[in-house]
């Protein structure tokens, strides 16, 4: 029974022995020490810096060593970084019963158990010291939209409205936004990147804002509904805000005249210019999207530089713009063409051209 509690004894001392040798956190080259032998930085927010953690580099030899080179290798060697509180730099010399250390911080780049070792190479010995970096990535963005919808009320028929939403990662990773699209709306209803910060090239970080921008600009009367689709990488994915507004009022345009006669001109000779007004007399706004000479003989006449009704110039209710044509016959006889405004494909107005063509020197 003696010899049995004995044996016990022996194998219980054994036991703690084990246990105290696993749990060293220190390692030794020679005279030279670190500690710990590992860090475990333990759960850490997706795309955020832990706190700094440290090894300590002590020399314990009666002589000065010096440190070689610090890096980190591994398999996700760059989830972890040497900071700039590190003291241990490359070709610092150590004094015996001196120290210095090396700041370690972790950023994960997923949301999985991430490790590496940290490498300290001592000058005039083979062997590195090796220290292991643990660490686990977690959390997951969070999408908070400032409304689930926007109405834009009544806007004119060829005007814009722009309003915008604001966009929040409420959670505690990074977001990525996949995608901003207008769904529905006839096209009336659109995403300008130029207003908009919210962007599918970068990610958004955790407590981050950023806005979109959704320009309404009507072609017809009538309600408009769409939606806004944002798609991401959270949770809840695709986020939606109805849009909605309505489309008043119509263009009428009108020329002050309905043909203009450049009189008799000799070849070779031009005529003096005449003018047409355009005019907005509705209540919608109105873009023009060319303006041209066609007919008959339509090299015979030329718009002059004073013209300012031209492509892209948009007439609000009430506004107005001018034509100006010049008569250079190319042949004697009567001379006819017609200029066409044209507000996206469809003919808004009609102005005739004539002009009677003379022998020089007549």
């Amino acid at each position: 029974m003696i010899a049995f509690f004995t044996l016990l004894l022996l194998v219980i001392a054994a036991s703690a022995m084990a246990f105290l040798v696993l749990r060293d956190t220190s390692s030794a080259k020679g005279s030279v020490q670190t500690a710990p032998t590992v860090i475990d930085f333990g759960d850490q927010d997706l795309g955020k810096r832990s706190a700094v953690q440290t090894v300590t580099l002590t020399n314990q030899a009666s002589g000065a060593v010096r440190v070689a080179a610090i890096g980190i290798e591994g398999s996700q060697p760059n989830d972890f970084r040497v900071t700039d509180e590190t003291t241990c730099a490359p070709g610092r010399s150590i004094e015996p019963n001196a120290s210095c250390t090396i700041g370690v911080r972790f950023r994960p780049a997923e949301r999985a158990p991430r490790s590496a070792t940290l490498v300290v190479r001592l000058q005039g010995q083979q062997a590195p010291f090796q220290i292991e970096l643990l660490g686990t990535g977690v959390g997951s963005a969070a999408v908070v939209v400032e409304t689930t919808r926007l109405d834009f009320g009544s806007v004119l028929i060829g005007e814009s409205r722009t309003r915008t939403v604001g966009l929040t990662n409420a959670g505690n990773a990074p977001l990525s936004i996949r995608k901003l699209a207008v769904r529905g709306g006839g096209g009336s209803l659109r995403v300008p990147k130029s207003a908009t910060t919210c962007t599918t090239k970068s990610e958004l970080e955790a407590g981050g804002t950023c806005t979109i921008a959704i320009r309404f600009a009507p072609a017809t009367t009538g309600a408009v509904a769409a939606t806004l689709v944002i798609a991401h990488d959270a949770p809840g994915s695709p986020s939606d805000v109805e849009l909605r507004g309505t489309g008043v009022g119509t263009a009428a345009p009108e020329l002050n005249v309905s043909s203009l006669d450049l009189g008799e001109v000799a070849m070779g000779a031009s005529s003096d210019p005449r003018s047409a007004t355009l005019s907005n007399v509705g209540t919608g706004s109105l873009t023009l999207a060319s303006v041209a000479i066609t007919g008959s003989n339509p090299t015979d006449f030329s718009l002059t530089s004073r013209t300012v009704c031209k492509a892209g110039q948009r007439l609000g209710p009430g506004a107005s713009c001018m034509i100006e044509v010049v008569f250079t016959p190319s042949a004697v006889g009567d001379r006819s063409a017609t200029v066409e405004v044209r507000a996206g494909s469809d003919l808004i107005a009609s102005l005739a051209l004539s002009g009677v063509a003379k022998p020089a020197g007549t």
